[in-house]
């Protein structure tokens, strides 16, 4: 238990470390995880459309987009790494 209490806490450190609006658009994604999912779906992006759609987030200064950018990311690394652990 004292684990996850660890692993809050490193949450917190890091989402406090954040800009305003970066903040919510975290915590925009954590209230909206369902249709995070939802736009996450599909096949892997490649490293290139993930760079893309980045910096277009990030010259548009759209954060919402650039924490869906990021999760995507983040999914597909994940289901990636638990792929190659059931081989």
């Amino acid at each position: 238990m004292a684990e996850k209490g660890e692993q809050s806490e490193q949450i917190w450190e890091l989402l406090q470390a954040l800009p305003v609006e970066r903040q919510k658009a975290v915590c925009w994604l954590v209230k909206n995880i369902d249709i995070a999912d939802r736009l996450s779906e599909g096949g892997k992006m490649t490293s290139e459309e993930i760079e893309e759609l980045t910096q277009r987030a990030l010259d548009i200064k759209d954060d919402i987009m650039l924490a869906l950018v990021k999760y995507k990311q983040a999914k597909d690394r994940y289901e990636t790494e638990n792929k190659e652990q059931e081989i």
